[in-house]
C-alpha cells in the first residue's frame, strides 16, 4: 500500500500503479521488489538457520503426508513463480531489453531483478525441502506415486489460475525440478561446485527466458490487435494539434474578416494566403481544399468557382468523427482519414462566417518529420515499434501499405467475422490479419525473430541470475570467514581445481569486458560518425540547392534580401526533398526562415543562431560545422554551413537539425548492446562449461601423481609412473620414480636393520627371561652341593625341595620359551562366522572364578556375527578380561563390564574396569612387545592381541583415567 511508505517515496515512479498493478500479486512495482526482499531473506534464513527435523519411520504413513505436503509446497511456488513472471509482462508498461547504455530503462531492471529473486527462492526453498525428505526417503515405486497424487492436486489449482501456459508444461517443469535437484547436491554451506551452480543458473535462465517469450508474444499480438483497431480510427496527433493551435490565428486575421465582409474578391486571393501564411508548415501530405460559409452555412458568393457547391449540413454529413472543438475527423475507404477544421470569422463579436478547411491524407505519402516537441505528453503519438509493418486491404485489393515488407497485391487470406483476427506465417513473417468490416482487412506484420528476442531474454535474466548467485558466495564466504586472514585460510585451504576454474572465468570475464568496452566504444564513434556524414551530406546537397537558386537569374549582381525572399519560398520544397527540418539565418545570426517555425513561435528555440556556431562561421572562417545541440530531453546533431558568393563573402547560415540522429543512435545502440551482451553471455557460458573440463585436465596429472604417492607403501611393490612429455609434470614424474626406487634401497636396508634389530632385542629379552630363572636354580644347586659335602642330616630333605624348585623353574623357562614362539609365529587363521556373544559368554565364566570382582556381559548389538577365527578370537578376549581382572587393586571391590553394540555397520566391544588405569607415559608403550605393567608376564599380550584383530579387518584401542579405570575397544566389520 502506498500509504504506508516514508513521505515523498510513494511520488517515485516504481510505486506508480499506471507502471505496474497486479491484483493479488502487488499493486506497484516497487511494492513487488519488497515484498520479493522480505520473501528472499525469508528463504535464505530457513535455509541456513532453521533445522527441519522429520520424526517419522520411514515407511509410515506421516512419512507420505509429509512428502506430498513438501513435494506440493514446490509446485505451489513454480506456479507462484509462473504467475509473477505472468503479471509482470502483461499488467505492466516495461518492455523487457536489456539495458541500452544510452537510454536505460531501471524498471526493466528491476523487473528483471524480480523474477531472479522470485526463481532463486524457488531454488532455495526446493533444495531445503529436498535435503530433509532424503533423510526419511521413500522406495522409488512409493515415491513415485506420491509424485504423480501431487502433481494432479496441484494440476487442479493451477486450472483455476488463467496464467496463459498449458499446465502440463507446467507440471513437467516442477516434476523435472524435484527429480534433478538431488542430482546436484547442493546444500547451503557445502563445498562450492561451480560448474553445478553455473549448469542451475543456464537452467533457470533459460526456463525464465521461454515465459517471458511467451507471455510478451501474446501482449505483442494484442498489441497489434489494438494498432490494427487505431489504425483505421486514428489519425495525426501532430496535425490535430496544428489545427486546433490555428484557430485564434485565422479567427483574428484582418485579411480573412475584410474578405468574408466583402466576399465580391476573388476567391484565390484567400487561398494564397492561407496556403501561404498558415497551410504551408507540416501539411504537406494533405490534400486541402478551402470553403468560406457565412453565418446560415452556405458558400459565400464570391467571385470565381473554385469553391464547388456545398453547404454545411452536406459538409458534415459523411459520418464524421468529432476530434475536438470544432475539428472532425472520418475515415476513407482506403484506409486513410481526412479532417475538416471549423473556423469561426467574427467581426466585433458579430459572426460573419466559417471557414472550413479540409484535409485529405495522402495513404502513400511519407508523414515526414513532425515537431512532436510541440505537442503535450497526452496528445504525443503512441509508442509504434519500427519493427511492424502494416498494409489495408478494400475488397481483398491493398489500397494502401507502409514499412519495410512488401505486401501481395491481392490479399489471400480472410477472417470470416468482422473484427475477428487471425495469425499466419508467411514469407519469414508474422501476420495479424484483423477484419475492421466494410470490406476492410488490416494486415499488420512483424518478422519472426523470436529466437533474437528469446536470446535477449536469456542473456538479460543469466547477467542478473549470474550477478546475484556472485553476490550470494560472497556473502555465503564472509560470513563463514568473518576476518581477512580466515579468508585468506579459505583460499589456502581451496583445491587447487577450484582455483584455476575460479580464476579461468575471471580472466575470461575480464577480458569479456575489455572487449566490449572496446567493441562499444568503437560502435559509438562510428555511428557518431556516420551521423556527421549523414548531415555533411545533406547539407552540401541544401547548399547546392541554394547556391543554384542563388545563380539563376543574375541574382549574384543584387542585394541578400531578395535571396532571403526566394529561401522562404522554397524552404519547405527543400525541407521535403531531403526529409530533413532546414533553417536559414541571415549574417547577423536572426532566423530568416524555417521549415518549422513553430519551434520558434512557442519559443522552444531562439531565433538567434547558436553562438558558438556563429563565432565559428563568421570569425573564425569555418565553412561547415556538426555540433551537436539539445532541446528540452532530445539531443540531436546539428549542421551548419555559410553560403558564400563568388567572392568568398558570406550571404546566409544553413542550419540542419537532425533530430533523428539521437533517436536513430539509441536504436542502432540498443541492438549493438543486446547482440554484444548475447555475444558475451554465450562466451561466458561456453567458458563456464569449459573451466571444470580444463581444470580438471590439469589436475588430473597432478591428481594421478597423488593417487600414487597415497599408494607407496615402504616395503611393497611401488608402480612408476609413465610420463611422456618433457614438462613441469613430466620433472615431477620423473623425481618420484627416483624417489621410489631409492625408497625400494632404503626400505631394504631399513627391513634388514629392524631384523637384526628385532633379533637382538629378541636375543636380549630371551637372555634376560631365561637368566632370570637360572639364578635361583644355581644358588639352590650350590646350596645342595654344601650340604652333601658336609653330609647335613637333612639332605633327604633338601634334595627333594631342590628338585622341586627346579622343576618349578624348568617349568616357567617353558612357558617362556612357548610365548616366544607364539608371537614369533603366529598361526594361520581359520576364518568362519563367529558370534561374537558366544565367544564372550565363554571367556566371561572362564574367569568368573574371582569373589573379588564381577564380570558382566552386555549384549546391545542387534548383529553379532563376524568373519573370524574363534580360538583366536577367545584368546584375545580372554587375555583383555584378565588384564582388567588383575589391573583392580585388592583393597578394591573389583567390577569388569564387557558391552558389544552396533555402530556405523560395525560390532563395538568393549571391556572396562575400575582398575589403576594407565598413565599417559605408559599408555604409548601398551602395544610394544615385552613391556608390561605387571611385576611378572612377558608384555607380549596386548601385542599379540593387536595383530590378531588387525588380522581380521579391525582395531583395537583403549582409553584410561589414572585410578579411575581403563576400556580397551575392539572395532569388528
Amino acid at each position: 500500500d502506498r500509504n504506508i511508505l516514508p513521505k515523498g517515496v510513494e511520488n517515485w515512479r516504481i510505486f506508480n500503479p499506471e507502471l505496474f498493478a497486479s491484483q493479488g500479486i502487488a499493486s506497484s512495482l516497487g511494492g513487488l521488489m519488497i515484498q520479493l526482499l522480505f520473501l528472499f531473506w525469508s528463504c535464505v534464513y530457513i535455509t541456513n538457520k532453521v533445522q527441519i527435523r522429520i520424526n517419522v519411520s520411514a515407511h509410515s504413513l506421516s512419512n507420505y503426508l509429509v512428502h506430498l505436503a513438501g513435494y506440493f509446497i514446490i509446485f505451489f511456488l513454480t506456479i507462484y513463480t509462473i504467475g509473477v513472471i505472468s503479471a509482470l509482462v502483461r499488467d505492466s508498461k516495461i518492455q523487457f531489453a536489456l539495458l541500452n547504455p544510452l537510454q536505460p530503462d531501471y524498471f526493466s531492471l528491476a523487473a528483471v531483478v524480480c523474477i531472479a529473486i522470485i526463481f532463486i527462492c524457488l531454488f532455495l526453498v526446493s533444495v531445503k525441502i529436498i535435503a530433509t525428505l532424503r533423510r526419511r526417503p521413500l522406495n522409488p515405486l512409493d515415491n513415485a506415486i506420491v509424485l504423480i497424487t501431487c502433481t494432479t492436486l496441484a494440476f487442479i489449482y493451477y486450472l483455476a489460475h488463467d496464467l496463459g501456459i498449458s499446465g502440463l508444461w507446467v507440471m513437467i517443469w516442477a516434476n523435472v525440478l524435484i527429480i534433478i535437484l538431488p542430482y546436484f547436491n547442493i546444500r547451503p554451506r557445502g563445498a562450492l561446485n561451480f560448474g553445478r551452480i553455473f549448469t542451475l543458473l543456464v537452467f533457470v535462465s533459460a526456463s525464465g527466458a521461454a515465459l517471458l517469450q511467451i507471455y510478451s508474444e501474446e501482449k505483442e499480438k494484442n498489441t497489434r490487435v489494438n494498432f490494427a483497431e487505431k489504425l483505421i480510427s486514428s489519425g495525426d496527433a501532430v496535425t490535430e494539434f496544428l489545427l486546433t493551435d490555428l484557430q485564434q490565428k485565422i479567427s483574428e486575421d484582418d485579411f480573412i474578416i475584410n474578405f468574408f465582409k466583402s466576399p465580391q474578391l476573388a476567391g484565390k486571393t484567400l487561398t494564397n494566403r492561407l496556403q501561404q501564411l498558415y497551410f504551408q508548415e507540416g501539411f504537406s501530405r494533405y490534400d486541402i481544399h478551402y470553403y468560406p460559409l457565412d453565418k446560415h452555412g452556405y458558400l459565400l458568393p464570391v467571385a470565381g468557382e473554385e469553391f464547388g457547391f456545398v453547404t454545411e449540413n452536406r459538409m458534415k454529413s459523411d459520418k464524421k468523427e468529432v476530434i475536438k472543438n470544432r475539428l472532425y475527423k472520418s475515415t476513407l475507404p482506403s484506409g486513410s482519414f481526412s479532417y475538416l477544421a471549423q473556423y469561426p470569422i467574427s467581426n466585433n463579436d458579430s459572426l460573419l462566417g466559417y471557414l472550413y478547411v479540409q484535409l485529405t491524407a495522402d495513404a502513400y505519402k511519407s508523414a515526414g518529420v513532425y515537431p512532436e516537441l510541440l505537442l503535450e505528453e497526452k496528445d504525443k503519438l503512441p509508442f509504434v515499434t519500427p519493427q511492424y509493418s502494416f498494409a489495408v486491404y478494400n475488397n481483398q485489393y491493398l489500397v494502401r501499405q507502409n514499412g519495410s515488407y512488401f505486401y501481395d497485391f491481392r490479399l489471400r487470406w480472410i477472417p470470416p467475422n468482422t473484427h475477428e483476427e487471425k495469425y499466419i506465417n508467411y514469407g519469414g513473417s508474422n501476420h495479424l490479419l484483423y477484419n475492421a468490416g466494410n470490406n476492410l482487412i488490416i494486415v499488420v506484420s512483424k518478422k519472426n525473430n523470436w529466437f533474437s528476442y528469446f536470446t535477449s531474454y536469456f542473456s538479460f535474466l543469466f547477467v542478473v541470475l549470474f550477478n546475484i548467485t556472485l553476490l550470494l558466495l560472497l556473502f555465503n564466504i564472509i560470513s563463514i570467514h568473518p576476518n581477512l586472514q580466515s579468508i585468506r585460510d579459505f583460499f589456502r585451504r581451496a583445491s587447487l581445481r577450484m582455483l584455476i576454474h575460479g580464476f579461468f572465468m575471471m580472466f575470461i570475464l575480464i577480458m569479456l569486458l575489455i572487449i566490449a568496452y572496446v567493441a562499444g566504444a568503437f560502435f559509438l564513434n562510428q555511428f557518431n560518425s556516420l551521423a556527421m556524414e549523414t548531415v555533411t551530406d545533406k547539407m552540401n546537397r541544401v547548399s547546392e540547392s541554394v547556391q543554384l537558386i542563388y545563380n539563376q537569374d543574375s541574382l549574384a549582381h543584387r542585394d541578400t534580401g531578395e535571396l532571403e525572399n526566394l529561401l522562404k519560398k522554397n524552404i519547405d520544397v527543400l525541407a521535403d526533398v531531403q526529409d530533413i527540418d532546414i533553417n536559414f539565418y541571415d549574417l547577423h545570426g536572426t532566423l530568416v526562415a524555417s521549415s518549422q517555425r513553430s519551434f520558434f513561435e512557442k519559443g522552444l528555440i531562439s531565433k538567434k543562431i547558436n553562438p558558438f556556431a556563429y563565432i565559428e562561421l563568421s570569425g573564425e572562417g569555418q565553412t561547415v560545422l556538426v555540433k551537436e545541440e539539445q532541446v528540452g530531453k532530445l539531443k540531436f546533431f546539428s549542421g551548419y554551413q555559410s553560403i558564400r558568393n563568388s567572392n568568398g563573402l558570406p550571404l546566409v547560415f544553413i542550419h540542419l537539425p537532425y533530430f533523428n540522429s539521437k533517436a536513430n543512435l539509441n536504436e542502432q545502440v540498443g541492438f549493438f548492446f543486446v547482440a554484444l551482451v548475447n555475444v558475451l553471455v554465450l562466451a561466458t557460458i561456453v567458458a563456464g562449461l569449459l573451466a571444470p573440463f580444463i581444470s580438471r585436465q590439469i589436475t588430473k596429472k597432478l591428481s594421478l601423481i597423488g593417487e600414487k604417492f597415497k599408494k607407496v607403501r615402504i616395503g611393497s611393490g611401488n608402480e612408476l609412473i609413465e610420463w611422456q612429455a618433457n614438462d613441469e609434470i613430466g620433472n615431477l614424474v620423473s623425481e618420484y620414480n627416483k624417489m621410489i626406487g631409492e625408497l625400494e634401497t632404503s626400505a631394504d636396508k631399513l627391513a634388514k636393520s629392524e631384523r637384526e634389530l628385532a633379533w637382538r632385542e629378541m636375543a636380549r629379552q630371551v637372555a634376560h627371561e631365561i637368566k632370570n630363572p637360572l639364578t635361583p636354580m644355581k644358588l639352590s644347586i650350590q646350596h645342595l652341593q654344601r650340604a652333601y659335602e658336609q653330609n647335613a642330616p637333612n639332605l633327604k630333605e633338601m634334595t627333594a625341595k631342590v628338585c622341586l624348585t627346579l622343576i618349578e623353574q624348568i617349568n616357567n623357562l617353558s612357558q617362556i620359551a612357548n610365548e616366544f614362539s607364539n608371537f614369533a609365529k603366529m598361526p594361520h587363521p581359520q576364518i568362519d562366522v563367529v558370534n561374537v556373544n558366544e565367544v564372550l559368554s565363554a571367556a566371561c565364566n572362564l574367569l568368573q572364578d574371582s569373589e573379588d570382582v564381577e564380570v558382566q556381559l552386555y549384549d546391545h548389538a542387534v548383529r553379532n556375527a563376524v568373519a573370524a577365527d574363534k580360538n583366536q578370537l577367545l584368546s584375545v578376549f580372554n587375555n583383555l578380561i584378565l588384564n582388567a581382572i588383575q589391573a583392580i587393586p585388592d583393597d578394591r571391590i573389583g567390577n569388569v563390564k564387557v558391552i558389544t553394540q552396533n555402530v556405523d555397520g560395525q560390532i563395538v566391544i568393549s571391556v572396562s574396569d575400575n582398575g589403576v588405569g594407565i598413565s599417559d607415559e605408559e599408555a604409548k608403550k601398551v602395544f610394544i612387545p615385552n613391556f608390561t605393567t605387571k611385576s611378572s608376564g612377558t608384555g607380549l599380550g596386548l601385542a599379540i592381541s593387536k595383530n590378531i584383530i588387525e588380522s581380521f579387518g579391525g582395531v583395537i584401542h583403549f582409553s584410561s583415567e589414572k585410578n579411575v579405570g581403563t576400556t580397551f575397544f575392539i572395532e569388528l566389520p
